[in-house]
């Protein structure tokens, strides 16, 4: 089977955002600084970039937070596929800005469909405009933001 037999049928949905001095930051994170070395009429374009850590679409493996933990160059593509499932919160982040997603919301939205989600990642379309990064209660042992986007919030779910 090939790669692309692998997906037929399958509706992927790219989550990444350009880099550039606008991309949401932590408030301790300095923005992207961008410098130009060569431009074309030198022959080609060459800009080099000063950027933090953890700024835009990245990856974290368990290194980054437990010592002699997996290393990203041993993450395999098939690790960063999986299942994503919708979960519509925007009426409750409009009344609400500070919404958390809680286990209620994956509760409902599973009696909604008749699935249990596991295994996969919840997408919660929050309908802001930038991400809240403040949109999964820190404390639920299930759920672990994994991806922020403008409009959404990516969730593993484990149990």
């Amino acid at each position: 089977m090939t790669d692309r037999q692998a997906f037929d049928g399958v509706r992927v949905v790219d989550l990444t955002h350009a880099l550039t001095a606008y991309v949401p930051l932590m408030p301790f994170q300095k923005p992207l600084e961008m410098a130009s070395i060569l431009n074309y009429s030198d022959g080609a374009l060459v800009q080099s970039f000063t950027v933090d850590e953890h700024q835009g679409t990245h990856v974290d493996a368990a290194a980054h937070f437990v010592s002699g933990g997996e290393t990203v160059e041993n993450i395999g593509p098939e690790q960063l596929v999986t299942t994503g499932y919708l979960v519509d919160i925007r009426s409750a982040v409009h009344m609400n800005r500070d919404y958390a997603v809680s286990p209620d919301d994956i509760i409902v939205f599973e009696r909604s469909i008749g699935v249990r989600v596991s295994g996969g990642v919840v997408v919660a379309w929050t309908g802001l405009p930038e991400p809240s990064f403040s949109t999964l209660r820190a404390a639920e042992p299930h759920l672990e933001c994994v991806a922020q986007s403008p409009n959404v919030d990516v969730i593993k779910v484990s149990r």
